[in-house]
């Protein structure tokens, strides 16, 4: 039984992890001249036993890492493509807000001043084997990716109980 968390976009991530929530795989999101391979996410995702995509929004004025509505729209059809490439292979999805799934992966535990960082620190907690892969800023894609996983395990394993 294999639980999938996505983190979406264009430097996002999906991770893999079991019915006991241990690491089994991670990959950047696939993409070839900036459209999603499908085929390639298709691999991973058929079946799974749930998929947890997290669900974005686009941030006014694009943000700080996504400036101006060019990458904000890229960003809106990388997501689009890849709900599109999930659905098509029939897997049970959630699309959980990032309140959401940090409120039940993270506990009681208060968020550092920068929520990426938090991410990496729980991740790395979590999943001692990979945890020099959490050293950086730019592992939190990563880190997101297997909390989204996490949260599709704990609640489809709860909702069978």
């Amino acid at each position: 039984m294999r639980f999938i968390g996505v983190d979406p976009g264009k430097t996002g991530h999906i991770a893999i992890i079991n019915e006991e929530g241990k690491y089994l795989f991670d990959a950047k999101i696939p993409l070839i001249d900036g459209e999603l391979a499908c085929s390639v996410l298709e691999t991973h995702c058929l079946g799974a036993r749930c998929v947890a995509l997290e669900q974005v929004q686009a941030m006014p004025g694009g943000g700080v890492r996504r400036p101006g509505i060019v990458s904000t729209f890229n960003f809106g059809k990388i997501f689009g493509e890849t709900l599109a490439c999930i659905r098509m292979c029939n897997a049970p999805l959630l699309r959980p807000r990032p309140q959401e799934w940090q409120k039940l992966i993270y506990g009681g535990r208060k968020k550092g001043q920068d929520p990426k960082e938090t991410s990496r620190a729980v991740a790395a907690e979590r999943h001692p084997s990979i945890a020099d892969r959490f050293q950086t800023k730019v592992s939190a894609g990563l880190a997101d990716a297997l909390h989204l996983a996490e949260y599709a395990r704990r609640l489809t394993l709860y909702e069978e109980k």
